[in-house]
């Protein structure tokens, strides 16, 4: 079981969401607290004033909405008054159960979630801190429910999910968090990359991917999210700040990792600098038979997409070896951009910015 919780001050934002889920017929509203109206009763109207009123109570308060995702590993069969059941506890756990909530069932999936929405405004006026029960209490409140409901995940199941680490996420049929847990483990404890870039060109390779977004006041660094691709690189499914997953992979820690590869590259690039080289001397015509060629040498060419005025990005993903290294490091960059297609533009960033290692081993932002 999964729970994961976002913070937000837009009561109209979260609700549009859901209902547009309904309209489509992917989601259905199966119970509602401490509203006037019945639940079967309850228009969009109707929720969205309920949580107006209370906001106006506190205008210094922006985060005054609060949206929980509950995820089941996939086989359990859950009824809808299981489900409620369970939100209605998930709001005691929380101190949110006097404030009006809503339970959406979302039906998208091959696994069943559901979402919690709440105001977290009481009527006097004061606001209710979910921020630090999550922070502090998540997993605690994870096994109360898991235990209280049966809802949690055998043992050797979840073994088998993290052994599956390699495989790719396939949005829809597994587990969002679980997979994309066991890819970011694997990636940080095995992989080699030296920037946030080529982070990134590893984790497409499991349909995960990371984006950079601006610091908060008083934190120099910028913070990441992460999501899910299909396989077609598009994003699916909801974002996920670092902040949420277990193993932090923050802005802090993909810095230490960078730094720590970094002394660690040398053999390791050194042998897929050879497989490069055999590659290119086998004279492939245009990008696709240079892929191919790459391929059959355990190497992925990844293109991680710009930005505006920049450009993208090709980098070189070897699961041989597990390291990524971007093709304007290489001796033979100008071969492999030619044939990529990529003439210009060699020292580039994605979103403005990415993680980069200098000489003296200090992270840099290219800006």
């Amino acid at each position: 079981m999964f729970i994961g919780v976002r913070i937000s001050g837009s009561a109209s934002t979260i609700l549009r969401y859901h209902e547009n889920k309904i309209t489509k017929g992917s989601a259905r509203l199966i119970h509602a607290e401490n509203f006037l109206q019945r639940t079967s009763k309850l228009t969009e109207v109707d929720k969205l004033e309920r949580f107006k009123l209370l906001n106006t109570l506190n205008h210094r308060t922006k985060g005054n909405m609060v949206q929980a995702v509950l995820s089941f590993a996939e086989g359990h069969s859950l009824s809808d008054d299981k489900l409620i059941a369970i939100g209605k506890r998930f709001s005691e756990t929380m101190g949110l159960q006097d404030q009006p909530f809503l339970v959406y069932l979302h039906e998208d999936t091959r696994h069943a979630h559901m979402h919690f929405v709440a105001n977290t405004i009481k009527p006097d006026g004061r606001r209710i801190d979910v921020y630090t029960q999550v922070k502090q209490r998540r997993e605690q409140i994870r096994h109360q429910l898991e235990q209280e409901f049966h809802v949690a995940e055998k043992e050797e199941a979840r073994a088998e999910t993290q052994k599956a680490g390699a495989k790719k996420v396939n949005y829809g049929k597994v587990p969002m968090y679980e997979g994309m847990v066991s890819v970011l483990n694997k990636v940080i404890d095995e992989y080699n990359f030296t920037s946030l870039n080529e982070f990134d060109a590893i984790l497409r390779g499991y349909n995960v991917s990371v984006l950079p977004i601006a610091h908060g006041r008083g934190n120099k660094r910028p913070g990441l999210i992460y999501r899910t691709l299909d396989d077609n690189g598009q994003a699916v499914g909801k974002i996920m700040p670092a902040s949420s997953f277990e193993n932090k992979p923050t802005w802090r820690k993909l810095e230490g990792c960078c730094v720590k590869n970094a002394r660690a590259r040398e053999e390791k690039q050194k042998d897929m600098s050879n497989r490069v080289k055999w590659v290119l001397f086998q004279e492939p015509n245009d990008r696709h038979e240079l892929s191919e060629a790459f391929r059959k040498e355990g190497i992925h060419l990844e293109i991680i997409p710009g930005k505006g005025a920049i450009d993208d990005q090709p980098i070189l993903v070897d699961h041989q070896s597990r390291i990524a290294v971007r093709v304007a490091d290489l001796d033979k960059k100008e071969e492999i951009l030619r044939l990529v297609g990529k003439t210009k533009g060699l020292a580039v960033a994605r979103e403005g910015q990415s993680l980069e290692l200098e000489s003296n081993h200090k992270i840099k932002r290219h800006v």
